[in-house]
């Protein structure tokens, strides 16, 4: 027996050599097998080859091997591996069911010896899964899918995928848990072998995606759905059109919407993709993916990443698939649904939204129905909820459809866990920097065309650095609802018909993605130059000036932390410039008392949008800066009080993670962090805040850092101050943003740098909102805006953060701007 078992090893030896010589794999590894005494391995499929690719990698790790008896399990003769399918049939091959007796010996065995135990070990094997570049058309159209190969197509798929294997797995199960439960042998057996069923088909979703291979069936699907039945009687109720027109109409709008996954295509952009990256960027960065692993298996996947560029998508897709993960259904604009690249882009699994659903019911619920079925067939999902793409590099604010139509779906059928994945993008130089500040400045936004696409291929020749892209909490939807709405009750959340909480749910999750992007956020070059250089009066500095705030920005991200997953860069101040001047950020002027860098103003416009990703990290620190260089020496409560009146502003414009409850615990936190830096001094037992001495370097380096927010703390005085010179009930809301706006634009050409992201819209938008959300003003039955004194409190709070100059050319200002509005009022009346 022994020598029988002995040339059994070494022909399972020679067949390895023989039949893995040409095989190459990757593993993916949840839990190790080298610790349990007893381990079973259970695989999707008993296939040789796959079962030999296992040996070796049991062999390598010193692990039971799969072809040996179970170890330890005297009395039972049976290998330490299962086969759940197994192929048969000569000309057509199918795989079918098995790996029950060998169960069934298992669980027969545990139930006479109560304190032994197996674990079974889930694998799978991927053949032209592995996440590496692909060589050839023949790898895009044999590489593994849910279909059975026969064996023709099989051994094509070995002799082309051979190299490009992707073995998982999974953590081992214990068997004995399932014995415990006392149902019986029988039911012990079919229940053991449902549930490795469903873990193999949840693995099989989550690196391949689901299987939606049939759009037709899906589409079908939707139409039969109630919410389209439903659209389609209305419109039949109503006259509005019959019925055979309005089911004709559907689904025109299912085949527009829907998309047409295609694992080829899939491949072929992997490929495609794999060779952009190489070319356009020096490196792509990727923080915190391991992110993804802490999600329980099973949960349907909903990624909501920052838009900065059209990159983002692809980007996402690109690290999510080299992950061994399921690419997801991204929502995409119906503008960038042009001939071919449309079509290219469905077959990669993008979907198309249409920008607005206001007034079509019918397209409303098709869309809603098509949403809900991808979710419910736990396909993973990426869209972006601010809508569009940032031309400042702020986030802006949420917008609630898509984010409304994926609670209601959650909210319809919860028997799948919904998580949402932030994602950060931080880019060194962007492909439609130029075009964002043209758009801020007011020519019109470009249309999407095929010339358009042409022109941008033209514009990758240049030097682009180095892209982040960094995962963010996970943010499971059961737990927020609980978190928001712990009493909620739920009957149906059709409008109009949805619960009081809803809305109020759905807007705070927002929020919370929002500052689950930002706390993710990757610093980098660009970001670090731009926030030092537009704090300059002409955005020049000496280089050894500018040096020492790049170092001093990154010693203080160091020492007060902003958030657990920012990532800092890892290169020096040295290394920083280089990369920004390599990039055509900085203009190099020799001098002999030292060089100066300098942006010219085109260079510094731009620049803005990179400063604007960063801001939120060191605004705390900027406020604290503020208000010590315009009171070099206050108390510490005084301190506190100037700087809580900003912060809410800020808070909301820059969705800063610090609950406002919080704030005084993180502002002492950074009052520690620029002592020990020397950017003030704190005298009395850190009741009383100091400026540094005025001989000391370090009041140059203050006076940088609180230049970062002077501009918010300008725009938001100004608004005030535009209240209070007309008194309450003088403006309407649009009308204070629209005289807002520009004031500040009117401000900005006359005193400092005419930086179009200063005056965005929806900058006044938001400040407008906070003052009306923390009851500083209030709206009166005319529609007028109407305040007390809590408008004069935080105005004198601003004002301490403002040199005494600079306050009053802004109530002068404001007073102006104010009296000409006043008089257009009354002439229109």
């Amino acid at each position: 027996m022994v020598f029988l078992r002995r040339a059994q090893g070494a022909w399972r030896a020679v067949l390895r050599i023989v039949g893995l010589a040409w095989v190459r794999y990757q593993v993916r590894v949840a839990g190790s097998a080298e610790s349990y005494r007893r381990v079973c391995y259970v695989a999707e499929k008993n296939q040789l080859l796959d079962r030999l690719i296992l040996e070796d990698l049991c062999v390598t790790r010193g692990w039971a091997r799969p072809f040996d008896p179970i170890p330890n399990t005297l009395g039972l003769n049976q290998d330490a591996f299962v086969g759940q399918r197994q192929p048969k049939g000569i000309l057509v091959r199918r795989m079918v069911p098995a790996g029950d007796e060998e169960l069934r010996a298992l669980i027969e065995w545990l139930a006479e010896r109560p304190q032994a135990d197996i674990q079974l070990v889930p694998v799978s094997v991927y053949w032209g899964r592995a996440p590496q570049r692909e060589r050839s058309w023949l790898k895009l159209l044999l590489a593994e899918e849910w279909g059975t190969a026969g064996r023709f197509r099989r051994l094509l798929r070995i002799l082309i995928h051979g190299r490009d294997v992707l073995l998982k797995v999974s953590a081992p199960v214990s068997l004995r848990q399932m014995v415990a439960e006392g149902l019986g042998v029988d039911r012990t057996v079919r229940k053991t072998g449902r549930v490795l069923r469903i873990h193999f088909r949840r693995q099989r979703v989550a690196t391949l995606g689901p299987d939606l291979s049939h759009r037709r069936l899906l589409v079908a699907e939707v139409l039969q759905s109630d919410l389209v039945r439903q659209a389609v009687s209305r419109d039949v109720t109503t006259g509005k059109r019959s019925e055979r027109k309005a089911q004709r109409i559907a689904r025109r709008y299912a085949y527009e919407i829907a998309a047409d996954y295609s694992y080829p295509m899939v491949r072929l952009l992997e490929r495609v993709l794999s060779r952009l990256w190489t070319k356009l960027y020096d490196g792509v960065d990727v923080f915190h993916l391991d992110s993804l692993d802490q999600i329980e298996p099973g949960s349907e996947i909903v990624y909501v990443p920052c838009h900065r560029s059209h990159i983002d998508y692809l980007l996402l897709s690109y690290v999510i698939y080299n992950k061994g993960l399921a690419l997801p259904h991204i929502a995409a604009g119906v503008n960038l649904n042009m001939p071919m690249v449309g079509a290219i882009l469905r077959r990669g699994g993008a979907f198309f939204i249409r920008r607005s659903f206001k007034g079509k019911v019918l397209y409303s619920a098709v869309f809603r129905a098509y949403l809900a079925a991808i979710i419910a067939r736990g396909f993973p999902l990426e869209y972006f909820v601010e809508g569009t793409r940032s031309r400042t590099g702020r986030l802006l604010q949420p917008m609630g459809g898509l984010l409304a139509m994926t609670v209601d779906s959650y909210l319809a059928n919860p028997r799948r866990p919904l998580v949402f994945v932030p994602v950060y993008f931080g880019y060194e130089k962007l492909l439609e920097g130029a075009t964002f500040v043209s758009e801020l400045r007011g020519q019109d936004k470009r249309k999407e065309s095929i010339g358009g696409l042409l022109r941008s291929i033209r514009g990758l020749r240049g030097e682009f650095g180095r892209v982040q892209v960094s995962f963010g909490e996970p943010i499971p939807l059961a737990t927020h609802l609980d978190d928001v709405a712990p009493k909620r009750q739920l009957s149906h959340t059709d409008e109009p018909f949805r619960p009081e909480w809803f809305n109020d749910a759905v807007a705070k999750l927002g929020h919370r993605i929002m500052m689950g992007i930002n706390d993710s956020a990757a610093v980098n070059a660009t970001g670090l130059v731009a926030l030092v250089m537009l704090a300059t009066t002409k955005q020049a500095m000496v280089e050894a000036e500018l040096l020492t705030q790049i170092r001093l920005y990154q010693r203080l991200l160091a020492e007060v932390p902003y958030a657990a997953r920012v990532c800092l860069t890892p290169y020096s101040p040295v290394e920083i410039l280089q990369t920004a001047e390599r990039l055509g950020w900085l203009k190099r002027q020799s001098h002999p008392l030292g060089d100066v860098l300098s942006m010219t103003e085109r260079q510094a416009v731009m620049a803005s949008y990179y400063r604007n990703t960063l801001l939120h990290l060191l605004a705390l620190p900027a406020l604290i800066a503020c208000a010590v260089v315009n009171r070099p020496d206050q108390a510490r409560h005084e301190l506190m009080i100037t700087v809580k009146a900003a912060f809410p502003l800020m808070r909301a414009e820059l969705f800063l993670s610090f609950p406002n409850d919080a704030i005084e615990a993180a502002i002492d936190a950074q009052l520690g962090a620029m002592q020990t830096l020397g950017l003030l001094r704190l005298q009395q037992l850190g009741d009383r805040v100091l400026a540094p001495d005025r001989g000391a370097g370090q009041v140059a380096q203050l006076e940088l850092l609180a230049q970062i927010v002077t501009p918010f703390v300008e725009r938001y005085y100004l608004g005030a101050t535009l209240l209070l010179a007309t008194g309450p009930g003088q403006w309407r809301r649009e009308q204070l943003i629209t005289r807002s706006r520009q004031a500040a634009q009117h401000f900005a050409l006359i005193y400092s740098l005419n930086s179009p992201d200063l005056f965005a819209k929806e900058l006044f938008k938001t400040f407008v909102a906070t003052l009306l959300e923390l009851e500083i003003v209030d709206v009166d039955a005319d529609g007028q805006l109407v305040f007390g004194e809590s408008l004069e409190v935080l105005a004198q709070g601003l004002n301490r953060m403002l040199p005494s100059r600079e306050s009053r050319t802004l109530w002068q200002f404001a007073r102006a701007n104010a009296g000409s509005a006043a008089a257009t009022h009354s002439s229109q009346e």
